[in-house]
């Protein structure tokens, strides 16, 4: 977020919020037990901007060492949390999902907070210049929502959860 005024927008279609992953058996349940914790996030990622914002540095303060760890890619990140090398992620709602479900850790051992880091949601962006053309594609996009069978297909082809879907709700 904070590009909302460059562009023109679409509404807004997916749900993107910012979560922490965790481990269950860590005991983690708010933001507040990261305090002292090994957290990680990918690097240049919506979770790293997250982090940076103002009203995050005092959570990012608590962490062990004052600082969250980097990592190239949350394949990599996850990894290492499975190792206990992290205690927890910042990450994508979206990318949390799929990394509970992946492999061993789809016996329910990963849990995400209900406490998100930040809220973010997808649309489409336009030139401002653009305007006309963006009210049409967004039109559309409310269309195509109403169909909520063929919505709830997408999600299941591409493991996007329905309710993360915004549009037309």
């Amino acid at each position: 977020e904070g590009r909302e005024n460059d562009y023109a927008w679409t509404a807004r279609y997916l749900d993107n919020t910012i979560v922490v992953l965790t481990k269950k058996s860590a005991n983690i349940t708010s933001l507040s037990d990261l305090a002292g914790k090994n957290v990680a996030v990918q690097s240049d990622s919506s979770g790293e901007t997250a982090l940076k914002s103002e009203e995050k540095k005092a959570l990012v303060a608590s962490f062990n060492g004052g600082k969250y760890n980097l990592e190239a890619d949350y394949t990599v990140a996850f990894t290492k949390l499975k190792a206990g090398a992290y205690d927890a992620l910042v990450v994508d709602v979206g990318v949390a999902n799929y990394l509970k479900k992946m492999g061993s850790a789809a016996d329910g051992e990963f849990v995400t907070l209900s406490e998100a880091i930040s809220k973010e949601t997808y649309g489409v962006g336009f030139r401002t210049s653009d305007k006309e053309l963006c009210k049409k594609v967004s039109d559309a996009m409310e269309s195509v929502a109403k169909d909520k069978a063929f919505i709830q297909s997408l999600c299941d082809k591409y493991d996007v959860s329905y309710e993360a879907f915004t549009l037309g709700k």
